[in-house]
């Protein structure tokens, strides 16, 4: 595969016309190109522009600001910061201090959202600055907007850190242009934060929370952040801009959603049914097209007169028909779909289309060669199961038919393995408010495989890479280059007598053999993570060297990029089943598995607390852990157990002090090959619905489930074995 370069770096690069940079720190870099001294755009990523994988990667707005001829510093966000990283405001005030900001006549912040955020929060950096937020926060942190609980991921970062609050710091900016739905609630209530006197507060009835995708919608959004960006901009030409807001469907569904919330339900019917109207209105009016969109059509029923003089005009009543632009000529084509359908326009030998088909939720769709793909950024992530388990199917509330597909595009199918990680993976997207991916879902599995099936040359695995070259051949049409993001491996499932060594080299080899076949087949040029749960063993037995293995993966092999999600043995299992977990508990060890990775890709690290060392004095063994944060006794039985014991010396208590654990003993242990184990090495006659191996430790982290209501999401201690020295300290 080639790698595109971005229109940016074109212009930058040793031999390009203009001078710049590109400056990477951690999860976030900027860039910048100098077309001139008069106006400099600094923009700053939202959440779905947040983590964009490829080369070609342009900072927001990067076309409107280079087709107006402005300088351009780019700031880029790996995923839901909120700009809370130390060194990304050390960059910003040494650009300060160097004077880099003061070679400019005028300078604007840009951004939407965490976008938004940002551009008020740094506009102190320069004063005089002109800033243009659209649907911003203010912050995040829980002591000052504790009824914000929209961005968990955000909260979560350091808001102790400087430019924490864009409340503060507007005092030396210029004009600080602030366009939100203020029937939206949170967005009003953290406008409302702001202060008043300084910026200019643009009401956008009807665009929620999404204010710029609805400007773009009604083909406004240039010409509003073109006289914002100078300045330009008043009260009385946004609103004439804002007019055009009822000519399309977002603003309907967003009306409506105000109104569910409003408990107007009941007057939904009657506007859904005049925005229909309306509809069928400029459909009969085809063919006229010019004549029609001369004019702005007359509501049925107006109740409130929209003009210049009424700077904040309030929500139109239900009973008024938004009016509706024209539609593009029909193709003569219509969807293989038996839902509604609308804006239906040929696109490179397919059709594109919005419709309601998915959910109920109006969304992009594109349809060709029989398939239909809702429409999503350009690279399609590949998220793999490889090895052998026993996957139940898993009743998630939705089944990304549209988004998650297999090698034949195909989205339909048992919702486990594969799917069921791609599934809650966008349900995750969605809830931090990221743009929805083509997910390419495959599950290679063979329940109860050995070591030489899952070794390159076999079988199973050539026909895994076999798959990986359909899926590669399925994509081109759609102009889809393919990502693998992640590999979840379950390995040894069938042999788990093999030793801690021999699991470690089998581990690597599997590893190292399919980052190398599988990038060589998508032609990407970075490696995918492997994702693993710890095994546990089984109902009756927990003593596999395997599971000891599995904790030690990341670890062993630095370079593979290997996350340890979870250990196993917290979750129930199926009912006679003797390795198998119940769907529910499934679930929550994929839900696990892909926060984990989440967690990681956004500069936030994860591993679960890993038993590293065991000391003894007197008859208190004191073990030390790594762990992200202090280690916690859940309900339970704990899960320590003494092994080389030659004088019976009994487990009395245990309790956690910070990162260690002190085991007291009822006498001191003896023996030659003392070792302190945590959730293994048990055995158990397998009446429980659990693993033998049982264990109660984890650290302070915890969430909601967001795919089993009621459970907390906890990280629990790996799984291990450690010999215990004699301590003389």
């Amino acid at each position: 595969m080639t790698h595109k370069i971005p229109e940016w770096y074109g212009e930058i690069f040793p031999a390009g016309p203009r001078d710049g940079f590109f400056h990477k720190f951690g999860e976030h870099a900027a860039s910048f190109v100098d077309r001139g001294e008069h106006q400099l755009v600094i923009s700053f990523d939202n959440l779905s522009d947040a983590g964009f994988p490829d080369t070609d990667i342009k900072p927001w707005a990067e076309n409107f600001v280079r087709d107006n001829g402005w300088s351009h510093l780019g700031v880029y966000s790996r995923g839901p910061s909120w700009y809370r990283d130390a060194r990304l405001i050390r960059f910003l005030e040494w650009l300060r201090d160097d004077g880099f900001f003061t070679r400019f006549e005028r300078v604007t912040l840009i951004g939407t959202s965490m976008g938004g955020f940002a551009a008020l929060a740094f506009a102190q950096l320069i004063p005089g600055a002109n800033v243009v937020s659209l649907s911003p926060q203010t912050t995040l942190d829980k002591n000052l907007v504790p009824w914000e609980v929209r961005f968990q991921k955000g909260q979560v970062r350091d808001w102790t850190l400087p430019y924490s609050d864009a409340a503060e710091g507007l005092d030396q900016a210029g004009k600080v242009y602030v366009i939100y739905d203020k029937l939206l609630r949170e967005d009003k209530a953290q406008a409302d934060r702001l202060p008043q006197d300084k910026i200019i507060a643009l009401n956008a009835i009807g665009c929620g929370h999404k204010s710029a995708v609805a400007l773009r919608r009604m083909e406004q959004l240039k010409p509003v952040m073109k006289l914002a960006i100078t300045g330009e901009l008043t009260e009385a030409s946004f609103y004439q801009m804002m007019r055009s807001r009822r000519n399309i469907l977002f603003y309907r569904k967003v009306l409506e959603s105000h109104l569910e919330a409003r408990g107007r339900a009941d007057r939904i019917p009657a506007f859904r049914r005049a925005f229909k109207v309306r509809r069928r209105q400029v459909l009969a009016a085809e063919g006229t097209q010019a004549e029609a969109s001369s004019s702005d059509p007359a509501p049925a029923t107006a109740t409130v007169a929209e003009t210049t003089s009424a700077p904040v005009p309030p929500v139109p009543d239900v009973n008024e028909a938004p009016s509706v632009s024209p539609l593009p000529r029909s193709t003569g084509a219509y969807p293989r779909t038996r839902a509604n359908a609308w804006m239906i326009t040929e696109q490179n030998g397919g059709l594109a289309y919005l419709s309601d088909q998915y959910e109920n939720t109006v969304i992009g769709f594109e349809e060709r060669n029989g398939k239909t793909l809702a429409q999503t950024p350009p690279v399609a992530l590949g998220m793999l199961t490889y090895g052998g388990q026993v996957f139940p199917d898993l009743p998630f509330a939705e089944d990304g038919r549209f988004h998650v597909v297999d090698e034949n595009l195909d989205g339909a199918g048992p919702l486990n393995g594969a799917r069921a990680i791609g599934v809650c993976d966008m349900l995750q997207c969605r809830d931090a408010g990221l743009a929805g991916r083509t997910v390419l879902a495959l599950t290679q599995n063979q329940p109860g495989i050995t070591a030489a099936e899952a070794l390159p040359g076999s079988d199973f695995y050539q026909a895994f890479l076999a798959r990986m070259k359909t899926a590669v051949a399925a994509l081109e049409p759609w102009g889809k280059p393919l990502f693998i993001d992640r590999i979840a491996l379950r390995l040894l499932s069938a042999a788990p007598q093999v030793t801690e060594a021999e699991a470690d080299q089998h581990y690597s080899d599997v590893m190292k053999a399919l980052r190398r076949d599988l990038t060589q087949i998508t032609g990407q040029g970075a490696y995918p993570a492997f994702v693993v749960c710890q095994s546990g063993g089984t109902r009756t037995d927990g003593t596999s060297q395997v599971i000891l293995s599995e904790a030690r993966l990341a670890l062993d092999n630095p370079t593979l990029n290997v996350i340890v999600a979870t250990p196993a043995y917290p979750f129930e299992l199926m009912e006679d089943m003797p390795a198998t977990h119940s769907a529910r508990a499934q679930m929550q060890i994929t839900e696990l598995e892909t926060l984990s990775l989440r967690s990681t890709q956004d500069g936030r690290p994860w591993h679960c607390p890993q038993m590293i060392y065991a000391g003894l004095r007197d008859e208190v063994v004191t073990a030390d852990f790594s762990t992200l944060s202090r280690l916690e006794l859940q309900d339970g039985a704990h899960g320590f157990t003494i092994s080389g014991c030659e004088n019976e010396a009994k487990i009395a208590s245990v309790r956690v002090v910070g990162d260690k654990v002190q085991v007291v003993l009822d006498k001191k242990p003896e023996g030659k090959d003392l070792r302190l184990n945590y959730a293994w090495g048990q055995t158990a006659d397998g009446s429980g619905n659990h693993l033998a191996n049982q264990g109660a430790l984890t650290d302070s982290w915890q969430a909601d489930s967001k795919t089993c209501p009621g459970e907390i999401l906890r990280r629990y201690a790996l799984s291990a074995s450690v010999k215990i020295f004699e301590s003389h300290h």
